[in-house]
């Protein structure tokens, strides 16, 4: 388990204000800090998370990645991302590209989020410990060749995975 000092900070991002990007707002953060995203879209993607913190929305909170790249990669440990609505990413068939991926991290929360219109949903790759919980994962495209898995765990150890709802993937959940 990860445990932080009392001196953890609240950073909140708005569209137009101080902090007006999750890149920038993430940059901001240190080590068990909370993300605060406010109610707006953001057109973002290849968003990195490589320290642990709470990425939280509010409603009306949309990630949007513009059909381009994966959109948030945590590559830390004790990363927990909730309430978003995160749509578009991209489409390759070579490649697999994620709305959210995990690389190579353990006691990550993936919890109540909407997920919208992409190849892979949540990958995970080489996590472990991990929670899958609560998230609305749907997919619009045309045929299976055009989508991936809804959740996919590759290499992936003690992943609890419950009470998620995935559509118009070609798996909802692969191990």
């Amino acid at each position: 388990m990860i445990h932080f000092a009392s001196e953890a900070r609240v950073i909140r991002v708005f569209p137009g204000g101080a902090v007006a990007t999750i890149r920038e707002g993430v940059s901001q953060t240190k080590p068990g800090d909370t993300l605060w995203i406010g109610k707006g879209i953001y057109r973002e993607s290849n968003i990195i998370i490589d320290k642990p913190l709470l990425l939280s929305g509010s409603v009306g909170a949309v990630i949007d990645g513009e059909k381009k790249n994966e959109i948030i990669i945590i590559k830390s440990d004790g990363v927990t991302l909730q309430g978003l609505t995160i749509r578009n990413g991209g489409y390759s068939s070579y490649n697999d590209i994620a709305a959210i991926r995990i690389m190579n991290a353990r006691h990550v929360r993936i919890i109540d989020n909407h997920i919208q219109n992409t190849f892979f949903g949540i990958y995970s790759q080489h996590a472990s410990e991990s929670l899958i919980e609560h998230n609305s994962i749907e997919s619009n495209a045309a045929d299976e060749l055009q989508s991936a898995n809804g959740i996919h765990c590759w290499k992936s150890d003690r992943m609890l995975i419950r009470n998620n709802s995935v559509t118009g993937h070609r798996d909802g959940i692969y191990f």
